[in-house]
């Protein structure tokens, strides 16, 4: 099962982010909702904590 872990507004930050997720074994699905600007970011639900860490590590 897929989990969303992370909603942003832009695609330039989605791909920074599942990049960053990426490097690290995580599988990474990104949903668009184009009407409303969003881009979610999917992990499967095993590996949320781990998503998680890797995205504050990221951005802190």
């Amino acid at each position: 099962m897929w989990t969303v872990i992370c909603t942003v507004q832009s695609k330039d930050v989605m791909d920074k982010l599942c990049h960053a997720l990426k490097e690290t074994n995580i599988l990474v699905k990104t949903v668009c909702s184009s009407k409303e600007n969003r881009f979610d970011i999917l992990v499967p639900s095993t590996e949320v904590e781990q998503a998680h860490e890797i995205l504050i590590d990221y951005v802190f």
